[in-house]
């Protein structure tokens, strides 16, 4: 498998680095040099990753997010992106330079396109993420292969964040739930595994965020194949439903 022999990234600051034992960093990389790096060697920067960047509706949304954050707000990029995770066979860092050797990113794919594509980054305009470096620590060609693996499979495999996630702590779902428990009596669970008090498990003294979505599409709205086929409408802000249902007038929601 194709893997890119030598590079180097920069950091933000000389010896600016967190080590983990003697075979693994994190550090705050360059974007400019992430582009770079992606320029010069193309795909084979992703070899050990599970996927290439890939077009989908999903990953759209994710790709015009990220996109909008180098845009108009750079400077928070670290604070809002998972940043990347790079393994390879061995790394140093001198000063504001790390370099290294048989190395490929295994996570931020997404990421690392959508910083070699944007013309925001320059000269004269760069910032910096998180990147975690991870040396092989394995002896033979196949465990070497297998520590990769386990790497990638590991930084991919965070559970998926849904629609319904995005708004959980927003102000008007912690209104909604505080009305239903005080006048109605009814449990509001907004985040997945969140516990359900003893005295609410009763079926019909809890509910769900998106079963009041499913339930006010079909009943309020009178769209009951919504409701069964396209629920999450109800719980996105961009779409008409859920003001009218989370966000609007008390004395006509209770």
């Amino acid at each position: 498998m194709q893997i890119v022999p030598k590079g180097k990234i920069r950091i933000d600051d000389k010896d600016n680095y967190l080590l983990y034992k003697d075979y693994a960093a994190i550090v705050n990389v360059s974007a400019r040099s992430i582009k770079e790096l992606y320029n010069e060697h193309g795909k084979t920067l992703l070899a050990r990753n599970l996927r290439y960047h890939i077009k989908g509706q999903n990953e759209k949304k994710v790709d015009d997010a990220i996109s909008k954050t180098i845009k108009d707000d750079s400077e928070s990029f670290w604070l809002k992106n998972n940043g990347i995770t790079i393994i390879c066979e061995d790394f140093e860092i001198d000063g504001v330079e790390v370099k290294l050797r048989n190395f490929s990113i295994v996570n931020g794919g997404q990421t690392t396109y959508q910083l070699s594509i944007s013309k925001n980054i320059d000269d004269t305009h760069d910032f910096y993420l998180t990147c975690k470096i991870i040396k092989i620590v394995r002896e033979s060609e196949k465990d070497k292969d297998d520590f990769i693996l386990e790497i990638a499979e590991a930084a991919n495999s965070q559970k998926a964040i849904k629609a319904a996630d995005l708004i959980a702590n927003a102000p008007e779902q912690r209104r909604f739930k505080q009305v239903l428990l005080e006048e109605a009596g009814i449990f509001y669970q907004t985040k997945r595994g969140e516990d359900i008090p003893k005295k609410y498990h009763s079926a019909y003294l809890h509910t769900k965020l998106d079963v009041v979505g499913k339930l006010c599409l079909a009943a309020i709205f009178q769209e009951p194949c919504k409701s069964r086929n396209n629920p999450s409408v109800s719980y996105k802000k961009d779409k008409p439903y859920y003001n009218p249902i989370f966000n609007g007038d008390r004395e006509h929601q209770t």
